[in-house]
C-alpha cells in the first residue's frame, strides 16, 4: 500500500476517500488501468492493505481492473430471472473433474435464488465451441460460467482453455481466448463471464487480447471474473453462492465481488478471497437494468491511477514472487486479526509536524517537533509513531517513539533530534500507529509529510558524534563496507603489504 499510495497518489486517494465515504457516505471505487504497464499487469493488487483492512474486502473500497482500450457495450434492460449458461469441461486426457459434483456445487450455491425465480441455470450438453455457438443462437443468456482447465504460457503470453474435441473421443481441444471471446461477443445479452479455472486472469504484457479474461473484456464483455491462482472447491463454492446472490440482489458488480470475498474469508478462513479478479468496463458497476426486484444500494466514486509512472515502484514486489507475496499477506491477515486494540471514539491525528531548521545541514543535528491530538471522545491507549527523514530511501533507519494516553481534546508534544544524511530534496514523514495496532474512528489522518531541502554548506563529519547508521563512536570498531553509502562514500582497504593492519578508509 505504501509503495503505490505515496506522496501525490496518497494525497489524491485521501481526498477522494474523505469526499466519498465521509462527506457523501458513498463508496470509493479503485479502478486500475494497467494498459502498457508491463510486469505490473499480473501482480495481485487485491492484497492492497490500507490502514484498517484489505481494500478489496469492503464494498466501500472495491478494486477492479479497468482497461481503457476496449469496446464498451451499452447496458440492456432485463427482467428476472437472470439466465446463466454453464459449461463444464473435463476432457478424458487431462486430470478428470467430477462433472456431477461440479454441477451439484453450483446448483446448491444458487438453490435459493432459483427457488425465488431470480436465476435460471442451463448446462451445456458438451464442452465444445460448436455446441456453445448453437446454444447462444437459440436462447438469450446474461451470464456465462466456465468450469474446467485453462493455462497461460508466460513465454508466448497466450491463454487457452481445454475444451472437448468435437471430432475426437472426448480428448481435450485447446481453444485460445480469442476464439471463446468471438462466440460470446456475438450475443449482446452476455454481460458477465465467470471463469472458474486456473490462471484465467493472467494477462499478456504487450497484448491484452491474448489473455483469457482480458481478451473477453477487449471484445466488449462488460465484466469478467477470473482466477489469478488456483482455488479450492470450498472457496469456489462459497464465492459463487454469495456472488450470484449479491448480483441478483441488485448490487454493482464490484460490490458483489467484495461481498463474495468476505464470505470466503469468514467461511473458508484463508486468503483465497483474493484469488478472483474482476475486469470491469461498466462505469457505475451495474451490468443490468433490472425492471423489478431488489433495491440498488450505494453508488461509488471512482479513484483512477491515471499515471502508470506512479505505479512503477511496485516492481520491487516482483522480487518477492507470488508465493512469498501470498505468504506475507496471509501472515499479515492472521497477525492483525487478533492484534488490534479497539478504543471506541478515539482518534489520534497529527496536528503539527515541524522541522526546526528551514534548510538543515547534512549530518548535523536539527530538531523535529510533533504535536498529536486525540480528536475523539474517549481517552486513547498508549501508542507509537514512526519518523522517516526520507521516505524514498528504505535504507534509512526509522525513529520510533512512544505516545502516552491522551485525554479527549488534549494533545501530546514530542521533540527530538535528527540529521539528514546527504544533500538534496527529501520527503520527511511521520506516521502514527505504524503497526496498525489501534482501530480508530478515523485512521486517514495518521500520516503527514514535509518536504525538506538541505543547506549547501560544506560537509563536516565528526566521527566521535555518530556514523551514518546513527551509532555513536566511543572506541575503535569494525564497520561494514556500506556504512558510509548514505553519505555517498565507498570504502576500500589499503594493500596489506604496504601497511600492515591498515584501517578502512575513504575512496
Amino acid at each position: 500500500f505504501k509503495t503505490i499510495f505515496s506522496e501525490a497518489v496518497l494525497e489524491a486517494y485521501n481526498r477522494s476517500y474523505q469526499k466519498a465515504l465521509v462527506d457523501a457516505e458513498i463508496g470509493l471505487r479503485l479502478q486500475l488501468n494497467l494498459d502498457g504497464a508491463g510486469d505490473l499487469v499480473n501482480l495481485p493488487f487485491e492484497f492492497l492493505r490500507g490502514p484498517q483492512d484489505f481494500l478489496a474486502l469492503s464494498r466501500q473500497t472495491p478494486i477492479v481492473r479497468f482497461p481503457k482500450e476496449t469496446v464498451v457495450r451499452r447496458r440492456v434492460s432485463l427482467s428476472y430471472p437472470l439466465r446463466l449458461l454453464v459449461m463444464i469441461a473435463s476432457p478424458s486426457d487431462l486430470p478428470p473433474l467430477n462433472v456431477q459434483q461440479e454441477r451439484a456445487l453450483l446448483e446448491n450455491a444458487t438453490r435459493d435464488l432459483r427457488a425465488k425465480g431470480l436465476l435460471e441455470i442451463d448446462f451445456l450438453e458438451d464442452a465444445s465451441l460448436r455446441t456453445l455457438q448453437r446454444t447462444l443462437r437459440l436462447k438469450d443468456y446474461h451470464i456465462f460460467h466456465y468450469i474446467g482447465h485453462s493455462s497461460y504460457d508466460p513465454e508466448s503470453g497466450i491463454g487457452t482453455l481445454a475444451l472437448v474435441d468435437p471430432l475426437g473421443e472426448n480428448s481435450h481441444f485447446p481453444v485460445r481466448a480469442e476464439a471463446l471471446a468471438r462466440e460470446l461477443s456475438e450475443e449482446n445479452t452476455i454481460r458477465l463471464v465467470v471463469l472458474n479455472s486456473c490462471h484465467g486472469a493472467r494477462q499478456n504484457q504487450q497484448n491484452a487480447a491474448e489473455g483469457i479474461a482480458s481478451s473477453l473484456i477487449t471484445r466488449g464483455i462488460p465484466a469478467v471474473v477470473a482466477n489469478q491462482f488456483e482455488i479450492s472447491n470450498d472457496a469456489a463454492s462459497v464465492f459463487s453462492e454469495e456472488f450470484y446472490r449479491a448480483v441478483a440482489d441488485g448490487l454493482p458488480m464490484d460490490a458483489a465481488i467484495s461481498e463474495a470475498r468476505r464470505a470466503v474469508s469468514s467461511t473458508v478462513g484463508n486468503i483465497e478471497w483474493a484469488t478472483p479478479v474482476l475486469y470491469l468496463r461498466a462505469e457505475d458497476g451495474y451490468l443490468f437494468m433490472l425492471q423489478s426486484g431488489p433495491l440498488r444500494i450505494e453508488e461509488t466514486h471512482r479513484f483512477e491511477l491515471r499515471d502508470l509512472a506512479l505505479l512503477l515502484a511496485v516492481v520491487i514486489l516482483i522480487a518477492v514472487g507470488v508465493g512469498g507475496f501470498l505468504l506475507l499477506a496471509g501472515d499479515d491477515e492472521t497477525q492483525n486479526g487478533g492484534g488490534s486494540t479497539r478504543v471506541p471514539n478515539t482518534d489520534l491525528q497529527v496536528r503539527t509536524f515541524e522541522i526546526g531548521t528551514s534548510r538543515p545541514v547534512p549530518v548535523q543535528f536539527t530538531s523535529v517537533r510533533l504535536l498529536v491530538e486525540n480528536a475523539g471522545t474517549e481517552v486513547s491507549v498508549p501508542a507509537t509513531f514512526e519518523f522517516l527523514g526520507n521516505d524514498r530511501d528504505p535504507r534509512l533507519p526509522s525513529i520510533n517513539r512512544e505516545i502516552p494516553p491522551i485525554q479527549p481534546g488534549a494533545t501530546f508534544e514530542d521533540e527530538f533530534s535528527y540529521r539528514f544524511n546527504w544533500f538534496g530534496t527529501f520527503i520527511a514523514r511521520v506516521l502514527l500507529d505504524p503497526d496498525n495496532t489501534l482501530v480508530e474512528t478515523n485512521e486517514r489522518n495518521n500520516i503527514q509529510t514535509q518536504p525538506i531541502i538541505t543547506g549547501d554548506q560544506p560537509l563536516v563529519v565528526n566521527f566521535s558524534d555518530a556514523l551514518p547508521d546513527g551509532k555513536r563512536v566511543t572506541e575503535s570498531r569494525v564497520v561494514a563496507e556500506d556504512t558510509f553509502a548514505l553519505w555517498g562514500f565507498v570504502l576500500t582497504t589499503l594493500p596489506t603489504e604496504n601497511c600492515s593492519g591498515a584501517v578502512v578508509w575513504f575512496k
